[in-house]
């Protein structure tokens, strides 16, 4: 019989798995990470993501800052759904459970500089909450995100 993972042992877990993502696909990781199981979703929240040239985009003195948060966003969000599979894949393999989709969530002003992933999870191992949209915006607010704009996941809300 397999041991049992504890939450606390998944949420460290999503935080490597995380960090690893970051530094392969934007170079460098977070410079703080925190994840929680809630609901049937595991959220994990990343402060200090942007690099040096990235925050030159979004800084908010520049005449351009609008179009750079845009182009940030659309940038990070594609990378997010290139590796989407092998993501999903890897939680799925970390929680025991099947992973519906992940939720992205920018706040990418220099001086928030956060992400926010939530991994919704499916089927006959979810629990009874269901995580929408409205749940992601939640976890948004719970992890004190105030300027994000949330990315719903390819086969996510209804």
């Amino acid at each position: 019989m397999a041991a049992r993972v504890s939450p606390g042992q998944i949420e460290a877990a999503a935080c490597e798995l995380v960090i690893r993502f970051q530094k392969h696909f934007f170079g460098r990781g977070p410079t703080w990470v925190a994840a929680t199981c809630w609901g049937n979703a595991l959220v994990v929240q990343l402060r200090g993501v942007l690099t040096p040239a990235e925050q030159s985009l979004v800084e908010p003195s520049s005449p351009d800052s609008q179009r750079g948060q845009s182009l940030l966003r659309d940038c990070r969000d594609q990378l997010v759904r290139q590796a989407e599979p092998r993501l999903i894949a890897q939680v799925a393999e970390l929680t025991g459970r099947p992973v519906e989709g992940i939720h992205l969530l920018h706040d990418l002003v220099p001086a928030s500089n956060e992400e926010v992933f939530v991994f919704s999870f499916s089927g006959a191992g979810a629990m009874k909450c269901s995580c929408g949209l409205e749940r992601v915006r939640d976890a948004a607010a719970m992890a004190g995100l105030r300027h994000c704009t949330a990315t719903e996941g390819s086969e996510l809300i209804g």
